[in-house]
């Protein structure tokens, strides 16, 4: 019996041992779990911020040429190129020589997307608001009027308690040092800005003749018909009397549903490119243009021009636009009720294009751009293909043609020979 209770003692000695063992290496675990760190580092967009009040006295400031860090729509006024640079303002180049294009001056246009010009008068989008100049003198455009509120689904960054709007943002590196087993910070590269409302929210194309004063390429929101300015927007249609008064005069709001971006006039209708189609309308009436009919596609970004009963529409992939194809889409439109695909035509990233004559010239995105024998829609066949160069959207005039990427604004002879190149300076 004695022997019996040692070896009971000796096995509940090792019972509390192990007890106490495995106790002590749990507080260790705990302890050292409550030291353990972890340090991330990220990067954040911050708000500049500046009271309403200098936003006011700022906003279409005529300033110095600057150079562009980032391009965006293009017109052609006159014997001038207007470059809109996003969210910032608008490049005025003189083009009197194209081969030696100066930038005269920078138009500064807190929230600037789109351009759009009759006569003198230049009307241009800043937020939610529209702008108008008169430049009746090139060198010194004057501020005459401004509509607040108009384009409602413009995103607008504003701080109510300190009475200020966010004119840009600036990267900053957030370093965040926390517990192990914590979540991981937000986001590795968090942002205020948005594809919708920061980049070009829509676009739409002037169908002005090579000869005309006034031309926008094929990526523009805004555009004139006549005494009237139509401009689009996500989901709406803007109609603006320009008759009788240097203020735009809004006179119809039109929904349209989701997804509208281009704008196109030929020949008394308007051709409205959405990311699931081309709608056609009637101008018969010109402050109430009304429904006709309309071309589906997949979602896609598709930027539409047209020439007599034929419509050309680029589908691009990539960013809000989807997976679609990338790809152009010839449409017969002789009845606009009942638009009719002829023919698709593979292509690696469309964004803007032109037709001039036979020829149909295509932005390729980064991978440079290409013209087009379209004499016929169904045997359309490349011609040539310039490469190594970024191009977005491209304006067609008598004897040469302008072309706009991230890289700057290109002008190109016939031949295909570069007359003069402004770049980017990021």
């Amino acid at each position: 019996m004695p022997a019996l209770r040692l070896v009971s003692e000796t096995k509940s000695e090792n019972y509390m041992k192990n007890l106490l063992l495995m106790l002590s290496l749990s507080i260790l675990v705990h302890s050292c779990k409550d030291q353990c760190k972890q340090t991330f580092t990220y990067t954040i967009q911050v708000p500049i911020w500046i009271s309403k009040a200098d936003f006011d006295a700022q906003n279409g400031k005529w300033l110095p040429a600057k150079l562009m860090q980032k391009t965006g729509k293009i017109f052609v006024y006159g014997q001038y190129v207007l470059i809109s640079e996003p969210n910032k303002g608008i490049h005025f180049i003189d083009n009197r020589n194209p081969e030696k294009p100066k930038n005269i001056g920078f138009l500064e246009v807190f929230g600037n997307i789109d351009i759009a010009l009759k006569n003198n008068l230049l009307y241009v989008d800043s937020y939610q608001d529209l702008l108008c100049f008169d430049l009746s003198d090139i060198t010194q455009p004057k501020k005459i009027s401004i509509q607040k509120g108009i384009f409602k689904n413009r995103f607008v960054h504003t701080n109510p308690t300190a009475d200020s709007i966010a004119i840009a943002y600036k990267t900053k590196e957030i370093t965040q040092t926390v517990k192990c087993g914590e979540i991981y910070p937000r986001c590795a590269t968090c942002s205020a800005t948005n594809d919708m409302g920061m980049l070009p929210n829509g676009s739409a194309a002037n169908a002005a003749s090579p000869s005309s004063p006034n031309k926008a390429g094929s990526m523009a929101a805004f555009l004139v018909v006549g005494d009237y300015l139509y401009t689009v927007e996500t989901n709406k249609l803007h109609v603006f009397s320009l008759v009788g008064s240097q203020t735009a005069q809004i006179v119809n709001s039109i929904d349209l549903g989701w997804g509208v971006e281009t704008i196109f006039a030929s020949e008394g209708k308007l051709f409205l490119g959405t990311m699931n189609g081309m709608r056609i309308f009637s101008l018969q009436n010109p402050q109430n243009p009304t429904f006709l009919g309309e071309y589906s596609h997949p979602i896609a970004c598709d930027p539409v021009v047209v020439k007599g009963n034929t419509a050309f529409i680029t589908t691009r992939s990539g960013n809000i636009c989807g997976n679609a194809a990338n790809q152009l889409d010839v449409v017969d439109i002789a009845n606009p009720r009942q638009p009719r695909l002829l023919r698709t035509y593979p292509m690696l990233n469309p964004h803007g294009l032109a037709i001039e004559g036979n020829k149909l010239f295509i932005c390729e995105g980064k991978y440079g751009f290409k013209q087009f024998d379209a004499s016929s829609s169904f045997d359309i066949r490349q011609e040539k293909f310039i490469q190594n160069i970024d191009s977005f959207d491209i304006i067609t005039l008598p004897q040469s043609f302008l072309l706009i990427g991230q890289d700057g604004l290109y002008q190109y002879n016939y031949d295909f020979s570069l007359l003069s190149k402004i770049e980017t300076q990021p």
